[in-house]
């Protein structure tokens, strides 16, 4: 019986082979990775001035994960592993989409890890869906991929995103937050600060908000031990992943509301008084 080569092994060797094309077209170096997991290939920007010029080559490596379709609608699928692939990634990477029109015609476009994908992907994981699609109406053309390495090949860019992005995967949970890397020759982490500290913590239940209540406001010592044993919020931390640990939190806490019943003759009147500490750290 012999060999036989199907549709999607047909599209994939030609989709990347327009993707390789595409980036020489555009001074790219597309360095095709022998053992894919992941990453298709590693691409180097070409500096030189001009197509006959000699010139240096960067020495930052961004990671591809080329994706091919023959659809109409030029959709392609992500898994779960795909993308968690492409968000753990400790250098700059992006995401290429090639539509091929038969054999010999393609359109080749690509995106690259920016906060906003940061953030789309970490949605798609924290959602029970097992797939996520895209089209080339969400992606960029292959024209401005020279540009676009560039801009994420300087120093600190994806620091600078995950932290712009966790800040934005928190906020509509926690309120405004600001986050901040801290390293020195011997240490890192990553400084969060809230308005709201409780908002980071579990508090489905009464009896989690008792405990975090507790937590907060007991004996002074040995308080860090106790907020470390509370639950944090899978939601609010799920964009913290990839950044530097450990996490130090910080922000303003309040004690359950206690109600002051103030009484003369012939009125009467009630308050509800809270206790507020303002700026407790807590190390995670």
């Amino acid at each position: 019986m012999p060999k036989k080569r199907n549709a999607a092994q047909r599209i994939g060797a030609i989709g990347e082979d327009r993707f390789r094309l595409s980036c020489q077209e555009n001074f790219i170096i597309p360095n095709k990775v022998e053992h894919d997991f992941g990453f298709d290939f590693l691409c180097q920007p070409d500096l030189a001035a001009g197509f006959g010029r000699t010139g240096p080559v960067s020495g930052v490596f961004v990671g591809f994960s080329v994706r091919a379709t023959d659809r109409d609608d030029g959709r392609i699928r992500l898994n779960r592993a795909d993308a968690e692939c492409l968000l753990a990634a400790q250098f700059p990477t992006g995401l290429a989409l090639v539509k091929l029109n038969g054999p010999k015609s393609a359109a080749v476009y690509f995106r690259m890890m920016d906060s906003a994908f940061i953030v789309e992907l970490s949605h798609f994981l924290a959602s029970a869906k097992k797939s996520k699609h895209f089209t080339p109406k969400e992606m960029r053309p292959v024209a401005e991929i020279r540009d676009a390495i560039g801009e994420v090949s300087t120093p600190g860019y994806l620091e600078q995103v995950r932290a712009d992005a966790a800040r934005k995967i928190a906020e509509p949970i926690t309120g405004p937050v600001q986050i901040q890397i801290h390293r020195d020759a011997d240490s890192q982490a990553t400084l969060i600060t809230s308005l709201d500290l409780y908002a980071w913590f579990e508090q489905g239940t009464p009896a989690e908000q008792e405990s975090l209540y507790l937590a907060t406001f007991g004996e002074p010592v040995r308080r860090d031990q106790r907020m470390r044993e509370l639950a944090l919020s899978g939601k609010a931390m799920g964009g913290l992943a990839h950044l530097p640990q450990p996490y130090v939190l910080a922000g303003f806490v309040m004690d359950h509301p206690t109600k002051v019943c103030v009484q003369t003759t012939p009125v009467s009147a009630e308050l509800p008084v809270c206790q507020r500490s303002r700026n407790v750290p807590v190390g995670v």
